[in-house]
């Protein structure tokens, strides 16, 4: 070996040995540090919950639109000129309630010419009857006196001839009676016509026609009326969940949740109508649904309600499945790892795990999630701090609390097509 080889070597060596010292010492100095560290940084305190525990169903969310129970067009029933315009726009009105007035006087005067006929008749009727019985008594004398010779077959042919022709009369009278009963009976009708009254209950649009303008009968339109309590919603099911909807007894009253634009309050419906076949070309059935719709009045008092117009969509929340068991977590406590989803529970040591769970439907109310597998009713899973900590991190954990769905974060809309509802 020459010497240029051997002071490679040892160069080489004194390099080797001043590594490995940096190297420990770095060591020595970083399990210092994290000794020092784990003094300094206590265990984070957390806050968790047991899941909520509660009965719901799942249920389908499908477009429903409302219309009213009953739809009235209001007409006049006979023509002439609007005297005057009743009604208050957007207005409640009860049945037989005066809408509109049509000038009186020329069916009055119909009237009163109808019941002047019928004295008429009547006292040519009562002049008729007080002649009958002379007449007859008449006839039957020249009877008696022609047989005995005493009158002539004119005469006797002429006292019968009198005495027919005045029962004709009467005869003619009374029927002369009975129809101008029955004018006068039209005549009274048309007069009650001239005041346009409400067929229904309902809630009464605008006037279409103001004061002055001439009313054609059973052409012009002077108003629209819509019974709102109770009220219908219909809505049309998939093909594939008519068979299941038939078992959960969808024409026995089934109950159906819906709720109104972006209020997430939540109103019964009872099912009462659903179409005998599938509309072959959208595959799918109507059903109709009936709620109680009380309105408001002015003051804002009143029965509360979704007042419901009709026109209006709503959102129809179908059920698919009986009642069951169900454990439930607020959204915010749910991550996401690629397409899995996890929580983070503390375990009896108070360390972190994450723990794997299958996601069932979204409750619309509450936005509770319920969680399919993955929990037990016991399992305290971590509310807060869900960024600063990892799983085997030890943490000071606050009681576990029970939370109920009115304290549930609803600030954030549901997005799923699919949920739960509570029946409470």
């Amino acid at each position: 070996m020459n010497k240029s080889t051997t002071l490679w070597c040892a160069t080489a060596l004194l390099s080797v040995c001043g590594i490995i010292s940096l190297v420990g010492c770095s060591s020595g100095e970083a399990q210092q540090n994290d000794s020092k560290a784990s003094v300094a940084n206590p265990p984070r305190r957390v806050t968790t919950m047991v899941p909520v525990q509660e009965e719901i169903f799942d249920f389908t969310e499908l477009v429903g639109s409302v219309n009213a129970t009953d739809t009235v067009d209001i007409q006049a029933q006979v023509s002439g000129q609007l005297e005057e315009v009743a009604l208050t726009p957007g207005s409640f009105v009860k049945e037989g309630e005066v809408l509109f007035r049509i000038d009186k006087r020329v069916f009055q005067q119909e009237f009163d010419a109808r019941v002047a006929a019928i004295e008429s008749q009547k006292a040519a009727l009562k002049v008729l009857e007080a002649r009958l019985p002379s007449l007859k008594s008449e006839k039957d004398r020249t009877e008696r006196l022609f047989e005995s010779g005493g009158v002539s077959d004119s005469e006797k042919e002429t006292a019968e001839a009198n005495y027919n022709e005045c029962v004709a009369s009467i005869e003619e009278c009374k029927v002369a009676i009975m129809a101008a009963e029955v004018a006068k009976r039209r005549a009274e009708i048309d007069l009650e016509y001239a005041d346009v009254v409400s067929p229904i209950d309902g809630m009464v649009s605008r006037d279409f026609v103001t004061k002055g303008n001439l009313i054609s009968a059973n052409v012009t339109t002077l108003a629209k009326i819509v019974k709102v309590d109770p009220i219908h919603i219909y809505f049309n099911i998939y093909e594939s969940m008519a068979p299941q909807l038939a078992k959960l007894g969808a024409n026995g009253g089934l109950e159906i949740r819906f709720s109104v634009g972006d209020d997430n309050t939540l109103y019964s419906a009872r099912l009462e109508y659903s179409d005998p076949y599938i509309d072959p070309s959208s595959g799918t059935q109507q059903m109709r649904a009936i709620t109680p719709n009380p309105p408001l009045r002015a003051d804002g008092s009143g029965e509360k309600g979704a007042s419901l117009l009709p026109g209006q969509l709503v959102r129809v929340y179908v059920p698919t499945t009986t009642k069951y068991a169900a454990l439930m977590v607020p959204e915010a406590c749910i991550m996401s790892d690629l397409s899995k989803k996890y929580v983070y529970t503390v375990d009896g040591e108070n360390k972190v795990q994450r723990t794997t769970i299958e996601l069932g439907p979204l409750q619309k109310q509450t936005h509770l999630r319920v969680v399919r597998t993955g929990l037990t009713p016991e399992t305290r899973v971590l509310q807060d701090n869900l960024l600063n900590v990892r799983p085997g991190d030890v943490v000071e954990m606050a009681e576990a609390t029970q939370i109920t769905p009115s304290r549930a974060d609803s600030t954030s809309p549901p997005t799923a097509d699919t949920a739960s509802l509570d029946k409470s």
